[in-house]
């Protein structure tokens, strides 16, 4: 029988295959640990069981499930690649309001273009078009100490950016920016 989670079906044999021997030896043991879990689990072996015999407590257990059982990119499940220690299933998303630090280094800030470009999707949409029409380059220079970059074109297309922003009615209140350029209307 196979067990549920979250009204999925959990059926390791449909899952992508992964080679553990891939991982770096320190991230090894964890997967194999985490992997010999679920395989308990789907068996239908008790959770404190599972937690005797491979050391996973059962809230990382259940953790593990619904990250094994989340949607990939690829469209399918991200089945054992769910277990791979650090592996993000999900992309970060700011949920707190966005207020920047006093001394201006811009710490607490984390997601919050994300939240602009989510709550303001025009603004999405000029920054594809503008990748689009090539207006940002990233040039690859060869150099002495090996291969390097440049990116052309940024800082006009920030500076257009904030127009952008200006024209939406955005103020410095709705999206962190530096303090010397306000997006006050100019």
């Amino acid at each position: 029988m196979i067990r549920s989670r979250a009204g999925t079906d959990l059926d390791p044999t449909v899952w992508p295959a992964f080679d553990a021997a891939a991982l770096p030896a320190r991230w090894r043991s964890t997967f194999l640990a985490r992997r010999q879990a679920v395989e308990l689990y789907v068996a239908n072996v008790a959770v404190t069981q599972i937690e005797q015999r491979t050391g996973v407590d059962r809230r990382q257990l259940y953790r593990l499930l619904d990250h094994c059982a989340a949607p990939h990119e690829d469209g399918r499940v991200f089945g054992w690649r769910g277990l791979v220690p650090y592996a993000r299933v999900d992309d970060y998303v700011r949920t707190a309001r966005v207020q920047l630090s006093r001394d201006g280094t811009g710490s607490g800030a984390a997601g919050a273009f994300g939240l602009l470009l989510q709550a303001h999707p025009i603004l999405a949409a000029w920054i594809v078009e503008r990748v689009r029409d090539k207006r940002i380059a990233l040039d690859q220079i060869s150099t002495d100490l090996g291969l390097r970059t440049r990116l052309r074109g940024l800082k006009h297309v920030h500076t257009d950016f904030l127009l952008q922003c200006r024209k939406l009615g955005l103020t410095a209140a709705d999206y962190p920016v530096d303090p010397a350029k306000p997006l006050q209307p100019a």
